[in-house]
């Protein structure tokens, strides 16, 4: 969420030696920790106010469908295109069953609690075959222009995404990504949000019981891990399920993002690896004191063998997840027919008509595509241009990037014309997104209207970042064709961030032991928001004695803003104040204290230095980074 995340779910636990072995999703979701468009899904899921036990229930009414596509890589290859599509039919069918608690050695369970009912009651397991109500079901319909695939082909792609680089054209698929660019078993996103991302599982752990085969490399070949479970343990995950162990103090799993609890799992400090026989209480594994265990989930580390349920409460995250991640519904006929994998190889991002991997515009920029023309200063016009009206039914995009990463991309508008439909709504409208496709964040809403005032950002609108590009998607009726919009694209140097501090002393001269007042400015003087944690260092004195107070918003009648700056005193040789919002651009931020200085019965005076450390804010400027303030002082 420092700013690890503060959910008791992604707590990095310490058998990282172990789990690097089963799973690495612990260690990715806390490798996120500066990915803010993540960090924000997760406050928002946090925030979500829990539902009680006995106000709760998991509705069944119809099985969700989860759309799936599967994305081979190094060392996979199309060598064998029945291998890849046999082995993902397979691993499917471990997927569907275990989610649905129609699995055969569901029976693990129910003997484990007929051997020790206390440790394994039956309330903890879902009724057999009424798992999550979940089905998972490979795309055959609507694939990305980008894929190469038509309708009737099966989801699969050979050679073209590799985790974690994500699959952002198959927003709204659940995408597993096979390959061999991980060590361990699996790492999946926790949970998912439906917008490319999906999980990943090693080629020697994807399939199902007693399949193996050899595309380039072999699939599930493990001996321990080769009855599909690590792909039900990394789909838990995605939707939405902790591990079951991690602390003794708390139950990591207790508090999943969603508003359901887990309660049916207790504590469990560590995960457990094997699978143990049964036979009575006196076999149960324990951890955290007496607590059982819990070998048996598919969100432990046993053996394929072992996991054999989601218990009732996971089984209803699981299906809360799969109700509210954003999955397409218009890409699936479960059930029905498909043809053969299809392992034409889809154009080159240079050439498929398409902005994606790292292009800046449609089929231009990034690393291997030529230059794309500048777009700054040229008018920007709707389709039907300078004078012309816009078309009836028509659908566009437009992506507009500045000509180097340190500008910022501004669009003002002088004329708009699109047709509303009464005061709040719209016959026809043109959004604006703040980034290279429509995938990123959404500036406003849509925009209709005849003023100028209805345009985007009231006329005006630019790149939230330096190098940020700009996309607008323009969406029209049937019917009435207004004259549209002209604008203008601009670029201009962002500034860099340029942090200097201003120290003052009052009263500067001592005499004797002396009450003073001192106050700390942070200047920012090149024109652009700090970014980052900035932080200011002062060497101690032991003359020098002050109480620092958060809560002051004036020292003696100088204006501070104190909550802002978090003071450390740790450190043995320096003062440290710390500060992880932002500056804005051309602004201050003061911070001060009270102190009371003693001479010790001698005379002289002493500097006292305020340092901006090196790249505090994000800033480059290291040249006025100190300022020295001297302090006169005499014996009485």
């Amino acid at each position: 969420m420092s700013k690890l995340l503060a959910l008791t779910f992604l707590t990095i636990f310490t058998c990282v030696s172990l789990s690097a072995q089963r799973c690495g999703t612990d260690e990715f979701v806390a490798s996120l920790k500066n990915d803010t468009k993540y960090q924000s899904y997760l406050k928002d899921l946090e925030a979500i106010k829990k539902i009680a036990p006995e106000h709760r229930s998991m509705v069944c009414a119809e099985t969700i469908i989860i759309p799936v596509a599967v994305h081979f890589n190094d060392p996979i290859t199309c060598e064998d295109p029945v291998c890849l599509l046999e082995a993902v039919e397979a691993q499917l069918v471990v997927m569907n069953e275990d989610f649905l608690a129609a699995n055969a050695d569901y029976s693990y369970y129910t003997d484990i609690n007929a051997a020790c009912p206390t440790a394994y009651p039956l309330a903890t397991a879902p009724i057999q075959g009424e798992g999550s109500c979940i089905q998972f079901c490979l795309a055959t319909q609507n694939h990305p222009a980008s894929s190469a695939l038509v309708d009737g082909d099966p989801a699969i792609t050979v050679g073209q995404y590799e985790w974690a680089s994500d699959a952002p054209e198959w927003a709204g698929y659940l995408n597993i990504f096979v390959d061999g660019s991980e060590g361990g078993l699996g790492v999946a996103w926790l949970p998912g949000s439906g917008d490319g991302d999906g999980f990943w599982v090693t080629p020697s752990a994807f399939g199902g019981p007693g399949f193996t085969c050899t595309s380039g490399g072999t699939l599930n070949n493990n001996g321990t891990y080769n009855l599909g479970r690590t792909a039900t343990h990394e789909a838990g995950h995605y939707l939405g399920l902790p591990h079951v162990f991690g602390s003794c103090n708390s139950d990591p799993d207790s508090n999943p993002p969603g508003p359901l609890a887990i309660n049916d799992t207790p504590p469990q400090g560590s995960s457990f690896f094997g699978c143990p026989t049964i036979n009575s209480c006196a076999d149960v594994p324990e951890d955290c004191g007496t607590n059982p265990q819990s070998i048996f989930s598919f969100m432990d580390y046993t053996d394929d063998a072992c996991m054999v349920i989601f218990t009732a409460d996971q089984s209803a995250v699981l299906n809360w997840h799969a109700n509210n991640i954003p999955f397409t519904d218009d890409a699936t006929l479960c059930g029905g027919a498909y043809g053969d994998i299809s392992c034409a190889v889809p154009p080159s991002a240079c050439e498929n008509g398409v902005q994606d991997k790292d292009e800046q515009d449609v089929d231009c920029g990034g690393v291997d595509c030529v230059a794309c023309p500048s777009v700054c200063d040229l008018p920007y016009f709707d389709e039907g241009g300078p004078t012309g009206a816009y078309a009836n039914n028509s659908i566009q995009t437009w992506t507009f990037c500045p000509d180097t990463p340190t500008e910022i991309l501004t669009v003002t508008f002088s004329a708009f014309d699109v047709e509303p439909n009464g005061a709040n709504a719209c016959y026809d409208f043109l959004e604006v997104y703040d980034g290279s496709s429509t995938t990123a964040p959404q500036i406003g809403g849509q925009f209709c209207g005849t003023t100028l005032a209805d345009a985007p950002g009231a006329g005006e609108v630019s790149s939230s970042v330096p190098g940020g590009c700009l996309t607008f998607y323009f969406d029209s009726d049937g019917s009435v064709t207004p004259d549209g919009w002209e604008a203008a694209i601009s670029c201009a140097e962002a500034g860099i961030p340029d942090l200097s501090p201003i120290t003052t002393v009052l009263p500067s001269t001592s005499n004797g032991i002396t009450n003073n007042v001192w106050t700390i400015k942070i200047q920012e003087n090149g024109g652009a928001p700090t970014n980052g944690q900035i932080t200011i260092i002062m060497p101690k004195d032991p003359r020098l004695v002050f109480s620092y107070d958060q809560t002051l918003t004036d020292v003696m009648g100088l204006p501070v803003e104190n909550s802002a700056w978090v003071y450390d005193g740790s450190n043995s040789g320096f003062h440290i104040w710390n500060r992880d919002t932002a500056i804005a651009a051309n602004a201050s931020s003061t911070f001060g204290f009270a102190a009371t200085y003693d001479p010790e019965g001698t005379s002289g005076s002493t500097p006292y230095t305020a340092t901006v450390a090196a790249s505090s804010g994000g800033e480059v400027n290291g040249t006025n980074n100190i300022d020295v303030e001297t302090l006169n002082y005499f014996s009485n």
